[in-house]
């Protein structure tokens, strides 16, 4: 559907709410969408849970090798922490603010500052410990983690579990929380702010289809939201015509969003932004519009819903794609991209569902380490097609279907090489001894 199909299906449904029949201008959306009234149809939504410096939760997750991905804000300036546990620094996996920064650390033997990021009362959204080995506040890389831990308790969140019991905890808005099993890069915990039917404020988890709720003292606040159901069934709608970057905010900020989306997209572009814009992104595929000019395609669509792609995305001007695809469990299949500029494309289909890239890809540019760029999930991958003697780096393949095409090209696609590079193959990829022979011919080790 086209995006003034989808505008007119939206500008159908608020004059449905309204119960107008008149054409309502572009620009008169949003204001429209204010005057919608359904008298006491509402419905409350909780926002966020707050702890008051007494409460905690027990995830009832040991942490291992797991991921953390989680939305919060302190609501004091103090030397707190948001979750983990700590027995001693190889015994230990945390986050918390010390000293006027971010502390965190993760099995590796010590503790980690990060500078100069953020405050600890601005609103966060972190990525903890990722497929990657990284931690990142608000989308900018601020440490590596260790990966795993031989932590032996369950991890609280809104404090920290120590030898001594459990301290430091923090007055904080969670909005949610989510905890991933690096090694099968599985959802355990999914942790949304929640008020039972007794009317106790708790978390809930989307996993488990259980609450989980206060084991300290007091009681959580909630940050409760009023919404009319036929404002929520419109944003329902929005969120639902695929056209969005994002499906945070109002009705209205979304509609206004529909109505400036080319023109910020443009100004965007222009201006070297634009990163992460689709990512989470819940519709079935998205816009073809103008990327010549982005530069920087770090997190696209990264976690979003889409499917396909069914043109080619000519960014000839983007260097970095790291992670650009990855999470992404529906997409399937994607016409092309312009790749001849990249000099980052680490983790760019990391857990992703790709099965055809159809558009062989220019990996010319891209710089030592960078080729991990179908590793890690990538594993339902048949059809790739690389440019001839572009891949300079050593890269790693872990889908087990690659046709024979497929294959034939990677071992075309690699470069002559004077330093010891190596390409990964799933151990299932049977490979002829011609193959074999060009591969090492190229000055490239073939392991399996």
């Amino acid at each position: 559907m086209a995006l003034t199909d989808k505008l007119t299906a939206i500008g159908n449904a608020i004059r449905e709410k309204n119960g107008t029949t008149e054409l309502i201008p572009l620009a008169d959306m949003p204001q429209a969408i204010l005057d919608i009234s359904s008298g006491e149809e509402t419905e409350k939504i909780v926002e966020y849970i707050e702890s008051t410096g007494e409460q905690w939760i027990d995830t009832g997750i040991i942490p291992k090798n797991h991921r953390v991905v989680a939305k919060f804000q302190y609501t004091k300036e103090e030397n707190k922490t948001l979750f983990g546990f700590f027995n001693n620094a190889s015994e230990s996996y945390h986050l918390g603010w010390y000293g006027g920064h971010w502390r965190y650390s993760c099995g590796s033997g010590s503790l980690t500052n990060v500078e100069n990021i953020s405050l600890c009362t601005d609103l966060q959204e972190i990525d903890f410990n990722n497929y990657d080995g990284k931690f990142l506040i608000n989308g900018i890389e601020c440490g590596s983690t260790n990966g795993t831990t031989t932590a032996y308790k369950t991890m609280p969140i809104f404090c920290v579990d120590h030898p001594t019991g459990k301290m430091g905890f923090c007055s904080a808005k969670l909005y949610y929380f989510k905890i991933y099993d690096r090694e099968t890069q599985t959802l355990v915990r999914d942790f949304i702010p929640a008020i039972d039917e007794s009317g106790v404020i708790c978390l809930y988890d989307n996993v488990t289809k259980a609450y989980f709720y206060n084991q300290g003292s007091g009681e959580f606040k909630a940050g409760i939201i009023e919404k009319c159901k036929d404002v929520i069934e419109l944003e329902t709608l929005i969120d639902e015509s695929g056209v969005l970057e994002s499906t945070e905010g109002t009705a209205t900020e979304k509609v206004e969003q529909l109505i400036d989306y080319k023109t910020a997209w443009n100004i965007a572009a222009a201006n070297n932004g634009l990163h992460s814009i689709f990512r989470n992104f819940k519709g079935e595929t998205i816009p073809q519009l103008d990327y010549s000019k982005i530069k920087n395609m770090y997190y696209f669509a990264r976690g979003s819903k889409i499917s396909y792609i069914n043109f080619y995305i000519d960014c000839k001007e983007a260097k970095e794609f790291k992670d650009a695809f990855c999470e992404t469990p529906n997409l399937k299949t994607i016409v092309g991209i312009n790749t001849s500029n990249a000099t980052t494309v680490s983790g760019m289909f990391y857990s992703s569902a790709i099965e055809e890239i159809q558009e062989p890809l220019n990996l010319s540019s891209t710089t030592s380490g960078s080729n991990t760029i179908f590793a890690h999930g990538a594993n339902r991958l048949r059809e790739i097609r690389i440019v001839k003697e572009t891949i300079k780096w050593s890269t790693l393949f872990t889908s087990a279907v690659l046709s024979a095409e497929s294959i034939q090209s990677i071992i075309d696609g690699l470069a002559t090489v004077t330093t010891a590079q190596t390409l990964t193959l799933h151990k299932d990829i049977v490979l002829t001894d011609e193959q074999k022979a060009t591969i090492n011919a190229k000055g490239w080790t073939l392991a399996q």
